[in-house]
């Protein structure tokens, strides 16, 4: 007695199940994991702090909520936070390298800049790079 007729009544009998599994799964968002940057600030020395901020919920970073809140407002684009033009830096050279990587709404970002000295990357950057306490 034979199960199958034919090797290709086989596949079929074995495949079709398979593929009417997959359509009744329903397909996660881009960014089911959620939105996370990693942020490093390093100082002229080569001294680094480094946070993840993750922000599905908000932590991870001393300021998560603001820094989610910042990055959402421009997808996820550091380069694109508008700069604290409140704040007054003076012309000190204290060179800090703030970069970061992640995945913002299922895009990977990246972002690497050196500023004059802190304060200008904090009032550039705003609470993405503020990784004090």
């Amino acid at each position: 007695m034979t199960l199958f007729s034919s090797p290709r009544t086989a596949l079929s009998r074995l495949l079709l199940p398979a593929a009417a599994l997959l359509l009744t799964v329903p397909a996660a968002p881009a960014h089911a994991s959620g939105n996370w940057v990693q942020a490093t600030v390093t100082d002229a020395t080569g001294g680094s702090t480094t946070a993840r901020l993750t922000c599905s919920p908000p932590q991870g970073h001393p300021h998560a909520a603001e820094a989610c809140k910042q990055l959402a407002a421009v997808q996820g684009q550091i380069s694109a936070i508008p700069a604290d033009t409140s704040v007054s830096c003076g012309a000190v050279y204290d060179p800090v390298t703030a970069s970061a990587s992640g995945v913002w709404d299922g895009h990977r970002i990246t972002y690497k800049k050196t500023f004059s000295n802190a304060c200008l990357m904090r009032a550039s950057t705003r609470a993405v790079f503020a990784l004090d306490a």
